[in-house]
């Protein structure tokens, strides 16, 4: 039997849409994606002879009752009239960030999604990629001890970016709500939800240059109301605090600074804007004036690329399952209240909303029967720990094979064999485990963290 999907309609064919499309249809097997609508129309028709689906109105998306799902890429501006309508015709709804322009109109839409019985959620979805996920295993399992503290810094260019998007010259389109939505969201993925937050807010230039060849608009004069610049203060429910630092009168390129402080170490991450990106580890030295190297975490999920895409279908699944989302509503509208609370300048105010932490992504065990491991090499104990509990799901008996004192001391890279029941399916889950397997689904073998092969045999 073919797999449940959602029936599901788009609303908005800008440029988001192109890797939303391309990812629902091609990498996800839980949307069935059938129709798109824009403003103009000439845009959704674009979209829908390069992937096969109908371009119609928003109208026709929301009455058509074959449709259960509609992903809205438009502008946060008209975010929560669509949701409105969408959720007053019996649609589940995935939206673009922000989920709305002000926290009571996200607090309206809560309300009416939770009256008419209906799912709702909201991007980023950037918290699900390998980089993210990886942190959140590592935070977890402890490895940071006792959590005080982080430190947050972004940069962006909003001379060229404003130059191209006029998105960012609307309401909504501040830097705060924006971008901050991504690096709050991470934050929030990662250790939870925020008492108090208070900060200050500027918006220097009210005007600028288009300064992009080719661009609508070149060489005129654009009004940029907008926020671009904030300087934050945050405490979260659990006690820890820390600062978000905002500039996008800077460098283009995201000069990402995001790192959490532990009795045991720090941990910092890449830009919460990409599915990817290094994550490391530096442990205290046991011993005073003992340099100890930092450590690349492994990444052990699929969602390296782009992958935006992966919360439609996360919603899917929890619709499927009767479960909730991972990027859920609540915790959009609180990171919507917590941005608001920055915007306002109105000194340290509480928080009224919470949320919980979205559960991390499951692995999927690849079924091991045995495992015959030699004296393999372990230098890097974390990382190698998390390859064989979470990425090959073996459990605590066997693990304990490879951290024997012989396998420790060996310095020589050597082979395991895994025996599994189902060599297909056992792909399948090495591939979403993101452990790169080499070969096919008929034979193949994959390479731990410390370079030991790893044979997969029935």
């Amino acid at each position: 039997m073919d797999p449940r999907k959602i029936r599901t309609g788009v609303i908005g064919a800008g440029i988001i849409s192109t890797i939303y499309l391309k990812n629902m249809m091609q990498l996800f097997d839980n949307l069935d994606v059938r129709k798109i609508s824009s403003r103009g129309m000439e845009s959704a028709r674009k979209q829908a002879e390069a992937f096969g689906i109908t371009a119609c109105t928003t109208e026709e998306i929301l009455a058509d009752p074959e449709i259960e799902m509609v992903v809205i890429l438009t502008p946060a501006w008209n975010h929560y009239d669509l949701i409105k309508q969408a959720l007053e015709q019996g649609k589940h709804v995935y939206t673009e960030k922000t989920i709305a322009d002000s926290p009571e109109k996200a607090a309206e839409l809560l309300a009416l999604a939770d009256a008419k019985g209906l799912y709702l959620a909201s991007a980023p979805d950037t918290f699900l990629g390998s980089s993210l996920q990886a942190a959140r295993a590592a935070i977890d399992d402890g490895i940071l001890g006792d959590i005080q503290s982080f430190a947050i810094s972004t940069t962006r260019c909003n001379d060229l970016l404003e130059s191209v998007l006029s998105f960012l010259r609307q309401p909504g389109g501040g830097f705060v709500y924006d971008y901050g939505v991504y690096y709050v969201t991470a934050l929030v993925s990662l250790l939870g939800p925020v008492q108090r937050a208070g900060g200050f807010v500027k918006a220097p230039y009210l005007s600028r240059k288009n300064i992009v060849p080719g661009s609508p608009g070149y060489g005129e004069i654009m009004d940029t109301p907008n926020d671009s610049i904030a300087a934050a203060v945050l405490e979260l429910e659990n006690g820890i605090f820390g600062t978000l630092h905002m500039n996008a009168e800077s460098l283009l390129r995201d000069e990402a600074y995001f790192t959490i402080y532990g009795t045991r170490g720090i941990l910092t991450l890449s830009c919460p804007n990409d599915f990817s990106g290094k994550v490391c580890f530096e442990p205290v030295p046991r011993a005073f004036g003992v340099p100890v190297e930092p450590i690349t975490l492994w990444e052990f999920t699929p969602f390296s690329e782009n992958s935006r895409g992966i919360g439609p279908s996360d919603l899917a699944s929890a619709i499927i399952d009767e479960r909730p989302p991972r990027a859920s509503k609540e915790m959009a509208a609180h990171v919507l209240e917590v941005l608001t609370a920055i915007l306002d300048q109105k000194g340290i105010v509480e928080i009224h909303s919470t949320c919980s932490r979205p559960k991390p992504l499951p692995q999927k065990p690849l079924g091991a029967l045995a495992v015959t491991p030699f004296a393999i090499s372990i230098r890097n104990t974390l990382n190698m720990r998390n390859f064989y509990t979470k990425g090959l799901g073996l459990d605590a008996p066997l693990i304990q094979l490879i951290e024997q004192p012989s396998a420790i001391q060996s310095s020589e890279t050597r082979t395991v064999r895994i025996q599994v029941k189902d060599l297909a399916q056992a792909y399948a889950a090495a591939q979403w485990n993101g452990l790169k397997p080499e070969g096919d689904a008929s034979s193949f073998h994959l390479t731990d963290p410390d370079g030991n092969r790893v044979e997969v045999y029935v």
